[in-house]
């Protein structure tokens, strides 16, 4: 058995989330654009936010 143990700090992983979440920043961004059309460069701002840290905490959740 190893002792080695892998833990990341909330600001770790949070500098790690545009390289685990990029395609979430895509989806993320045009959905948001096309949902706020109003806004479209808000709305793609906050869904490429969000798209990104949902499509990286998936991918840490589910490693």
């Amino acid at each position: 058995m190893s002792d080695i143990d892998i833990k990341f700090e909330w600001w770790e992983l949070i500098l790690l989330s545009p390289m685990l979440g990029w395609p979430g920043l895509l989806l993320g961004g045009i959905a948001g654009a096309f949902a706020w059309r109003k806004r479209p460069i808000v709305g793609g701002s906050i869904g490429a936010v969000a798209g990104n840290f949902v499509w990286a905490l998936a991918a840490v959740y589910l490693m």
